[in-house]
């Protein structure tokens, strides 16, 4: 077992060398980088010996476990303390989901990054660039001019972002431009949207309100919730007075 220990600490430590050197050299690099699955297949070169060592040095539970617990540290502390790492990489071969990560953990100071509102705008610029269509949300929320807010709202919008439809809705002062939003927004169940389209319905259609403002509260609409309440406590258009149904909902 001496043996098989003086064997394993310097070729481990070698595989974990390698792969701190190459990890290095990819995050220092500025020509053409490797592709990511020759990324991935460098790292699991790297940790298949060490495993394979800790295969064949299988006999006591105590090392065992001691092995074990070193290097499910040293993954961990890779993984979710400072996965900067990685991600820097990814981000910058233009992947969204890293440029996101990039850009939350720069705005909250987390994943062994400093706090910089800057550098998390930016991130969030290139990946609202790149399609994201929660970071084009972000960016249009941010936004100190109107119209370079609508731009990426609109960017937002078409790719299916719920919140920008809304928000869309609340700017747009063309009706039909605001229902066409609205109806999308509601498509997706969700429930302002709802709301609001039960607003604007209750001048042309009572039944259509009624249905959406129930869809709505049942949604989780607190102002679907509190109209519906209030219409049953002093009756209204769309609900004849009930303290039942009023206490229901409040």
């Amino acid at each position: 077992r001496a043996i098989r220990l003086i064997v394993m600490i310097p070729v481990a430590l070698s595989c974990l060398a390698v792969l701190a050197i190459g990890l290095f050299a990819i995050g220092m690099s500025h020509g053409s980088r490797p592709e990511g699955y020759q990324v991935v297949l460098f790292i699991l070169g790297c940790l298949l010996p060490i495993i394979l060592l800790v295969i064949w040095f299988i006999g006591s539970l105590w090392l065992d476990g001691l092995w074990g617990t070193l290097v499910v540290l040293i993954l961990g502390y890779l993984l979710f303390i400072n996965p900067a790492i990685y991600a820097q990489y990814w981000a910058d071969s233009n992947f969204q989901w890293a440029q996101m990560w990039m850009a939350r953990n720069y705005a909250a100071g987390q994943g062994g990054l400093t706090q910089s509102e800057s550098t998390a705008r930016r991130w969030y610029k290139q990946a609202a660039l790149n399609g994201n269509s929660d970071a084009q949300y972000n960016m249009a929320r941010s936004a100190r001019r109107s119209k370079e807010a609508q731009k990426w709202y609109l960017l937002a919008a078409d790719q299916g972002h719920v919140g920008a439809m809304v928000q869309l809705a609340r700017s747009d002062l063309i009706t039909e431009e605001r229902q066409r939003w609205l109806k999308r927004a509601a498509d997706k169940r969700n429930p302002e949207a709802m709301y609001m389209l039960a607003k604007m319905s209750m001048a042309t259609d009572l039944t259509m309100a009624r249905g959406l403002l129930l869809d709505a509260a049942e949604n989780g609409s607190r102002t679907g919730i509190v109209h519906i309440a209030t219409e049953y406590l002093r009756g209204g258009a769309l609900f004849d007075q009930n303290n039942a149904s009023a206490e229901h909902w409040l």
